[in-house]
């Protein structure tokens, strides 16, 4: 009778207990039931509209910005096709209704960036990103390849999935002085940083144009930071899964280009990159840096593969 009253009494005691961890347990939220297929992002990826966004942002094509007929013939840091370039992102990412920000960090530099955000855990972001200056010093700084093809990626990005809902929130963004030492990028992440922003991933893409040897190599540059491996490993597992017919090549301790401004300041990225060594852009930092040296197809998938990688991340509903 003493041990059932004993029992009964510890019972009685327990269950609030347990009830208030419980609830005060932080939990991760379970995924999406009306996740959608990646395949349907695949599909949507246009090479018309890439090329188109290169041929602009290269000074190959004119295009209409504000009330006024534009060439950017160099989108080098101190030359005004730089600020007019920013202008371009800027009203490209106002068509799709997204929130744009310009963030001035210097008396030249200027970041551009637009922010969807996330139905569930709009606290949670990721970055999918490029840097729009270009190279050499000079009124004809065309820089195709680096990093007009990373720009347009990003934009491509934000034509198809500002379309959906997503989980988490995602940002557009467009670094300056990439070229004078990651200066856009060290400025964000710097500020992310202090405000304690939370960063699950990002991706950036800087040079995805050239593959003069048809071998669909490319870099993923990866380190030991946040949840770096998780979001390089994902790119991977995605590109098997669909046959996107490139040659992922994981590179960890990596390098690249403003990603590493986010490992700086402890946050998860990843650089893409095409390969560099024995089959780098000849062209590279060069006047003649243009659209027509691109190997097409393997831009096409190389911006596939990021923009589906993305969408996976976020969790993108249908």
């Amino acid at each position: 009778m003493c041990n059932h009253l004993v029992r009964f009494l510890i019972f009685i005691f327990l269950i609030p207990l347990l009830l208030t961890c419980e609830k005060d347990s932080p939990t991760e939220p379970a995924p999406s039931d009306n996740l959608l297929d990646p395949q349907i992002i695949l599909n949507q990826v246009n090479l018309d509209s890439l090329t188109r966004q290169v041929a602009i942002l290269s000074g190959e094509q004119p295009v209409l910005i504000d009330t006024s007929l534009v060439t950017i013939s160099s989108r080098y840091s101190h030359h005004s096709g730089n600020a007019r370039a920013a202008e371009y992102l800027e009203q490209k990412l106002l068509r799709y209704d997204l929130q744009v920000h310009m963030m001035d960090f210097s008396a030249s530099g200027r970041n551009v960036y637009a922010v969807q955000y996330g139905l569930v855990d709009p606290e949670q972001v990721y970055i999918i990103c490029a840097h729009y200056d270009s190279m050499p010093d000079s009124s004809i700084s065309p820089g195709a390849d680096d990093d007009a093809s990373g720009c347009a990626t990003v934009l491509e990005a934000a034509r198809i999935l500002s379309r959906y809902t997503s989980r988490y929130t995602i940002i557009y963004a467009f670094w300056d002085e990439e070229e004078q030492g990651i200066r856009g990028s060290l400025a964000y992440a710097s500020r992310a940083a202090q405000l304690n922003e939370n960063i699950r991933g990002v991706i950036n893409i800087d040079m995805i144009g050239w593959d003069s040897n048809d071998d669909g190599q490319f870099y993923i540059n990866v380190r030991d930071t946040a949840q770096s491996a998780q979001i390089s490993n994902r790119m991977v597992s995605l590109h098997d899964q669909f046959q996107v017919g490139l040659s992922p090549q994981v590179l960890n301790p990596g390098s690249g280009s403003d990603n590493l401004a986010f490992w700086r300041f402890g946050f998860g990225a990843v650089g893409v990159e095409e390969m560099y060594g024995s089959d780098w852009n000849a062209y590279y930092h060069t006047t003649n840096d243009r659209l027509a040296q691109f190997n097409l197809d393997y831009f096409y998938k190389c911006a596939s593969l990021c923009i589906v990688s993305l969408s996976s991340l976020v969790e993108i509903e249908s």
